[in-house]
């Protein structure tokens, strides 16, 4: 939830996802189901990138619109 007020104090679009929360994550990842990983990275990428444009923010600097780790 942090984070998510971070993104709200500092204009940058949430990571919040629809699909996952971070008190999912290990019952997701310890079921190894491809699906269910997919959706891991997929929360983890948004996370990275509302971290990114918050420290941005505070430093001065324009945001990043996409990251995505491969």
């Amino acid at each position: 939830e942090s984070l998510i007020t971070a993104c709200l104090l500092l204009g940058v679009e949430s990571s919040k996802s629809e699909l996952i929360d971070g008190s999912m994550v290990s019952d997701i990842f310890y079921r190894r189901d491809d699906v269910g990983l997919e959706h891991i990275v997929e929360y983890c990428n948004k996370d990275t990138l509302a971290t990114i444009n918050c420290f941005l923010r505070l430093i001065g600097w324009d945001i990043v619109q996409q990251y995505k780790v491969q």
